[in-house]
């Protein structure tokens, strides 16, 4: 049982040995070059939504899974989190207004790009949060699906994705509701506490923020799937293919190491040790894990970064699931269940390609 157990240990030795000579570093394009000369990665975040990206007016802080994910960037391009500008844009910010400002990329939490809108942008592949639209009703209400609605007063942000997607899923139901829409988030919600409106619908996550900042959180309930999906994806300027796979492939990064169990807090277990073999590192760690973070074995050179470069990030940042939970996980300020966005294994929906 040994000999063939031996080939086969060797067989994977080889395959990563062919594979590290193919992958051979790159050199920096014109965003990563201009990133590393400037010694900080610039990174656009929202400022006012809580727990996504939120600037706090009484401390200065600015927080929530935004930020995180642009310090996991500037780990990944520069080697050190804090590396980073953060730059704060209100929700209606313009996205051409945002790539004229000069970021190297940024995260807007309600844009929907439309093709051919904005020939200048890039929307990254790699999905960050899964979003939608929903409802939030009183508890007693006892409004808990669309049939409850019928004849209802339902608020909504006039011109906004969530209130095309409902009267979208209303015309299919056939239901008869009566419209009251709003110009700002800020109006809707105050004709919700006021009783003028049965429930809000908006996106998901706007609408736990709501709810958790509402005073009566208890009595209000939204709905946990949303009836549209939609998705938060990284942005960044049109033309710099290295850019966008530098960028695709650390959100991805993070994601795999959840899958792969890989935390900050067992990372160094994780790692090659001093005179470690190939063969003998593989043989502890798993082919995954090494091509993610090895030093020797890793993929970040075919991307012009160090060959672990996602070994940095999560030593300094986490993996998603940490992330998640630091802002949006229930000892966080916003608990919102994962639900959809949980990993693809655990019944949700985020996931990331194979990294070889």
């Amino acid at each position: 049982m040994r000999t063939p157990l031996l080939l086969l240990l060797l067989l994977i030795a080889a395959v990563f040995a062919v594979q590290a000579q193919d992958a051979q570093p790159v050199a920096a394009g014109p965003t990563l070059a201009t990133v590393r000369a400037r010694g900080q990665l610039i990174c656009g975040v929202d400022e006012d939504v809580f727990g996504f990206g939120f600037l706090n007016p009484n401390t200065g802080e600015i927080s929530g899974i935004q930020v995180d994910l642009c310090r996991a960037l500037a780990a990944a391009t520069t080697g050190e989190a804090a590396a980073v500008e953060l730059r704060l844009y209100p929700l209606d910010t313009s996205p051409s207004s945002i790539l004229d400002d000069g970021v190297d990329v940024f995260f807007q939490h309600t844009f929907m790009p439309a093709p051919g809108q904005w020939p200048a942008l890039s929307v990254g592949q790699a999905i960050t949060f899964y979003d939608g639209a929903a409802v939030l009703a009183q508890i007693s209400s006892a409004v808990t699906t669309f049939d409850d609605l019928e004849g209802a007063t339902i608020c909504t942000q006039s011109g906004s994705p969530s209130e095309k997607a409902l009267i979208a899923e209303t015309r299919q139901r056939s239901l008869s509701y009566d419209a009251a829409a709003f110009a700002t988030i800020a109006e809707m919600r105050t004709a919700f506490d006021e009783g003028r409106c049965t429930v809000l619908v908006l996106e998901r996550s706007l609408l736990e923020i709501i709810r958790h900042s509402s005073s009566s959180t208890d009595a209000l309930v939204v709905w946990p799937t949303p009836f549209t999906s939609r998705t938060i994806n990284p942005l960044y300027r049109y033309g710099d293919k290295q850019w966008g796979e530098i960028v695709d492939w650390t959100m991805w990064g993070l994601i795999e190491a959840e899958k792969l169990g890989i935390a900050s807090s067992n990372i160094q277990q994780m790692l090659r040790q001093p005179n470690e073999s190939d063969q003998a590192y593989i043989t502890r760690v798993g082919e995954p894990v090494a091509r993610l973070i090895d030093v020797t074995l890793g993929s970040g050179g075919r991307l012009g970064l160090p060959s672990d470069f996602m070994a940095a990030v999560i030593t300094q940042v986490g993996n998603y699931g940490e992330i998640y939970e630091r802002n949006l996980g229930r000892e966080s300020a916003l608990p919102i269940e994962r639900g959809i966005n949980a990993l693809w294994r655990d019944g949700g929906l985020l996931d990331a390609p194979p990294w070889s």
